[in-house]
């Protein structure tokens, strides 16, 4: 085209000029589209950026957020881990409340054994001091030996066999006797 443009001006100078021009048309109608685009494109990046600072400021208050709700988490991991500790601690006192009750039990039913026990020996031996009181009492004012009833009089029954009677005063105190 650089040819034909030089010899067009060269055969008809005016002519090349108009020619020239209507070329020239569509490329500055090109240029003033290009600038429009390019005016709303700046006003897009414009917007974005603005809408970039905006997401930012918002993640940083998410972010924020996040931290204080992970704080709030951490503390209530740390109340649970000390309940759990402290039902642990409960759990075992109950458990060694629940062996006290029961070594307790067994100690009274022990207890209950020996006190049964210890009344069975304590009636037999008020039997025998009974015994012991009617012999030495009855020998003193008879010479015989007072007659008891229960399994004590029977083992110490006069070689007889024959029970004898209690000699009057027998059961009284030195002071009613004499």
């Amino acid at each position: 085209m650089r040819g034909g443009y030089r010899a067009e001006l060269e055969r008809q100078p005016w002519q090349a000029f108009t020619r020239w021009g209507d070329a020239v048309e569509p490329v500055a109608a090109a240029a003033k589209d290009s600038t429009e685009a390019l005016s709303k494109a700046g006003e897009l990046v414009a917007r974005s950026r603005e809408l970039a600072v905006s997401a930012n400021v918002e993640f940083g208050e998410v972010k924020e957020d996040a931290q204080k709700i992970e704080k709030l988490v951490t503390g209530i991991a740390g109340a649970c881990r000390e309940q759990a500790i402290a039902l642990e601690q409960v759990s075992r006192a109950l458990s060694d409340i629940g062996h006290g009750v029961q070594s307790g039990a067994a100690t009274a039913e022990e207890s209950s054994g020996a006190s049964v026990e210890m009344r069975s020996q304590a009636d037999r031996v008020h039997s025998e001091m009974l015994v012991l009181k009617a012999n030495v009492l009855g020998k003193q004012d008879t010479g015989a030996p007072a007659a008891v009833s229960g399994s004590a009089a029977k083992r110490h029954a006069p070689k007889t066999g024959a029970a004898m009677a209690t000699p009057r005063g027998a059961g009284a105190s030195p002071a009613e006797r004499g």
